[in-house]
């Protein structure tokens, strides 16, 4: 079994997202952990967020918009945490498109799903992480930076549906301010 190991990338080095600083501010992380292909970071991306709760229409929506993405230049970005997340991860999986994974916790420690590793070695998936010190588990504090790495990276950001009052709704008005991000999925994606 090959195994991965944890690479870091710090801030002013070649492929460092320089938008992070501008998006992020002060939260801006110095260095970045990943293992896979860093090389998806200069594709353009597409960040996936989406509240916890979801209503039918907005998941039959978000199913069929996912499976748009997959006849897409697009590599989605996202923690893939939330049951919508994890079903277009399921979806872009299956379909073998290039994602980045963004856990809300460090890489130290982080068990590989099988299924992962060969993506990873074929170049089509990156698990990145603002997190270099160990943690094994996230906290909501971690999962909020987390959103904002995944935003912050994006060329633009798919939020499928926003629990009014919620964390991806405070996460939205925040990143309205990174001036055209958010657009409609289906107006990027030809049919």
């Amino acid at each position: 079994m090959r195994e991965f190991g944890i690479t870091q990338i710090s801030r002013g080095e070649i492929l460092y997202p320089v938008q992070l600083s501008e998006c992020m501010g002060e939260e801006t992380p110095q260095t970045l952990a990943f293992i896979g292909s860093p090389d998806l970071l200069t594709r353009p991306l597409l960040a996936l967020i989406c509240s916890v709760k979801c209503p039918g229409s907005a998941i039959l929506d978000a199913h069929e918009a996912a499976k748009k993405v997959t006849r897409s230049e697009w590599v989605v970005v996202s923690g893939f945490h939330s049951p919508m997340e994890k079903e277009c991860f399921r979806i872009l999986f299956r379909a073998k498109r290039p994602v980045i994974v963004c856990p809300a916790r460090s890489l130290e420690g982080l068990r590989i799903p099988k299924e992962w590793r060969e993506p990873i070695g074929a170049r089509r998936m990156l698990l990145l992480s603002p997190f270099t010190t160990p943690h094994s588990r996230s906290t909501t504090r971690m999962a909020e930076t987390r959103n904002l790495l995944v935003a912050a990276i994006a060329d633009r950001i798919w939020i499928p549906y926003v629990d009014p009052g919620g964390k991806t709704e405070a996460l939205a008005d925040r990143v309205v301010a990174f001036d055209g991000l958010m657009e409609d999925v289906n107006a990027m994606i030809a049919f």
